[in-house]
């Protein structure tokens, strides 16, 4: 069912329900703040649309790698496991506590493709925020924060999938002229633009 946005009413609204233990997120996910339960009626020019029960803020902070060399760029295929399957991204993935993003690329980027790289550049820092119902009673507050390097590798293969149970497969280098056809991530579509491709 669509909602208007802020149709759950509010920080302010949201602030009056009770904490209850932190829920459980999806892969990557570092933080999981703690959830909320009501319930709390909301409404929208005085009709009410629907009744809260939980909220639950979860935060994912990943380190991503742009891997080029000449005109081509490697790229990763999401699985079944992601909300993106089919989708292409570049190698990277989800910062365990206390590791360095640029030791968090370079290890994504082993176990996705099976290439040493070297981290050589800060490229950009993204943050994305969104709110999606996980049901009719869950209100999910959705907090990505993207970290993008330049990586450099000493090889082009052969490429190998190390973690075979992990969120991508299908390591691949693309021509630049053929990554705009695919079906691009948002990191993935960022990154192109430090590639120097035009268009």
């Amino acid at each position: 069912m669509d909602r208007e946005p802020g149709a759950f009413g509010g920080p302010d609204r949201l602030a009056e329900l009770p904490p209850i233990s932190r829920l459980a997120g999806p892969l990557g996910v570092n933080r999981a703040g703690p959830a909320r339960a009501g319930p709390i009626s909301t409404s929208v020019r005085g009709r009410i649309t629907t009744v809260v029960q939980a909220v639950q803020d979860i935060q994912r902070v990943a380190a991503y790698g742009l891997v080029q060399r000449a005109d081509r760029l490697l790229l990763v295929q999401l699985t079944h496991r992601t909300p993106s399957a089919g989708s292409w991204s570049l190698p990277g993935g989800g910062i365990d506590h206390g590791e360095h993003p640029a030791d968090a690329v370079v290890c994504e980027l082993y176990e996705e493709t099976g290439l040493r790289g070297r981290v050589v550049e800060l490229l950009d820092v993204d943050s994305h925020f969104r709110e999606h119902y996980l049901d009719q009673e869950v209100l999910e507050r959705y907090h990505a924060v993207r970290i993008l390097y330049r990586v450099t590798v000493d090889s082009d293969g052969p490429l190998t999938v190390i973690d075979a149970d992990g969120s991508s497969d299908s390591p691949t280098w693309y021509s630049l002229a053929d990554v705009r056809s695919l079906r691009l991530t948002p990191i993935a579509s960022r990154g192109l633009q430090f590639t120097g491709a035009s268009g």
